[in-house]
């Protein structure tokens, strides 16, 4: 078998290179079986660069070469097996672990890290979509539609819901939690739409109260939290935000006004919302099965939307387990 080589050819049996052909001159390997059969030893090499090979003038008298051939391939080392090629893993390489599981994809969204669970489990689905890699997909879709919808990604979490729609036949619900969790994602993107609508057309303190909400998610995402949830309702009561920081979950109650001369933002927290907030968190804890410790904060925003620099005032851990009615 002879292959082209950078203009030449190898000359090739069984897989073995014995000889080239540069030039229009034949080259053999050197061996020592070779080296007896050869008529006259004229070593060079084939082209520059080269270790010396048996150059060959006579090439007519094919009994010789034929000869020559043989006793050379007998004298070559077997040919070394080919390494397999290093095909790149994305799952793997990225999440610096090994091939990704359902079970280690659950464990993702429960510490929070819900992009990552979210590449896993789509090349998971890829491949297999059987009742439990589809509850995986559908579950972490979810968390992915809510963080979008946060994020005023209205277009991409629509697209989303809609691959929730598509996938509900084939997610196991036998207590409609699933349903019940399609219901609240459209119900996420009817308020991030209803948002959008009152920041351009809504009375002044409803865009006051949205545009204070924004800026406090953005402050949190900039401090590194992971925000899960946002206008979180339990009934008639509601949670502004709710992030993961640090190993701890963080119900965060937002309020904005435009100064401080009536009231300080923090004051409108009173007793009555507390207690409305603690219910609500007590919710939240039970509803998502949360094994972790939570922590209370206030973000409190003192400027307008138009304004360049809002005064942003984080209070950590507020106390709102043990509560006294104010008299």
């Amino acid at each position: 078998v002879a292959k082209k080589m950078f203009g030449d050819y190898g000359i090739y049996s069984d897989g073995i290179i014995f000889g080239l052909i540069c030039d229009d001159r034949l080259y053999i390997k050197p061996t020592e079986a070779g080296r007896a059969l050869l008529r006259t030893i004229d070593l060079q090499p084939p082209y520059e660069g080269a270790k010396p090979y048996f150059y060959i003038a006579d090439v007519d008298d094919c009994d010789y070469l034929s000869a020559l051939v043989r006793e050379t391939c007998h004298s070559l080392p077997e040919p070394k097996p080919k390494k397999t090629k290093y095909k790149r893993n994305p799952l793997k390489d990225n999440l610096n672990c090994s091939p990704m599981t359902v079970n280690e994809v659950f464990e993702l969204r429960r510490q929070g890290r819900i992009e990552e669970a979210y590449d896993a489990i789509r090349q998971l689905y890829a491949n297999d979509k059987g009742p439990y890699t589809s509850a995986a997909m559908f579950w972490t879709a979810v968390d992915i539609l809510k963080a979008r919808a946060g994020e005023g990604r209205v277009d991409e979490a629509h697209k989303i819901l809609l691959a929730l729609e598509r996938m509900l036949p084939n997610v196991p619900d036998k207590e409609g939690y699933v349903h019940d969790a399609f219901a609240r994602c459209r119900q996420v993107l009817e308020k991030t739409e209803e948002r959008e609508k009152t920041q351009d057309e809504g009375p002044a303190h409803l865009k006051m109260g949205i545009w204070g909400e924004d800026l406090a998610a953005a402050y949190l995402r900039e401090k590194g939290y992971i925000i899960l949830e946002r206008d979180w309702h339990s009934g008639h009561r509601d949670i502004d935000i709710i992030a993961l920081h640090e190993g701890y979950y963080v119900f965060v109650e937002v309020k904005t006004r435009r100064n401080t001369d009536f009231c300080d933002p923090v004051n409108a927290v009173d007793y009555k919302k507390r207690r409305n907030l603690r219910l609500a968190m007590n919710h939240y804890i039970k509803y998502r099965h949360i094994d972790k410790p939570v922590r209370f904060d206030i973000i409190t925003i003192v400027g307008t939307p138009d304004c360049m620099n809002p005064v942003i005032n984080h209070l950590e851990d507020v106390q709102i387990v043990e509560l006294s009615r104010r008299r």
